[in-house]
């Protein structure tokens, strides 16, 4: 009966291990909380931006590059003031918010 027991308990460590190594591979832990919840980055942007004021429509990822795949720098919630900066790449914005330049998918902004 110990062997078996053993067994299992060793497959259920290297599946957690497994699972939390490909966790860190992939970098999901490394910018804040891994489930926090955003706008879909993805879908039609009307236009390109132009330099001016704008507020979040709904609670949008700020990243530090133009792709859902590059790094958090913050989840801005609805009613967030930022400046658009002018640059525009595949629907994203490039903002500045707080002294930081970033970029926020474009659907997501309303002029101010």
């Amino acid at each position: 009966m110990a062997p078996r027991l053993w067994h299992r308990l060793s497959c259920v460590t290297w599946t957690l291990v497994l699972v939390s190594l490909s966790a860190c591979a992939s970098g999901a832990w490394n910018f804040g909380s891994w489930n926090a919840e955003y706008a879909d980055e993805s879908g039609p942007v009307a236009g390109s931006p132009n330099v001016g004021n704008y507020v979040t429509t709904a609670a949008v990822a700020f990243r530090d590059g133009p792709s859902s795949g590059i790094r958090l720098l913050a989840v801005l919630p609805p009613g967030t003031s930022v400046a658009t900066d002018g640059r525009a790449l595949n629907g994203w914005w490039g903002i500045n918010y707080q002294a930081t330049q970033g970029w926020i998918y474009g659907s997501y902004l309303k002029p101010q």
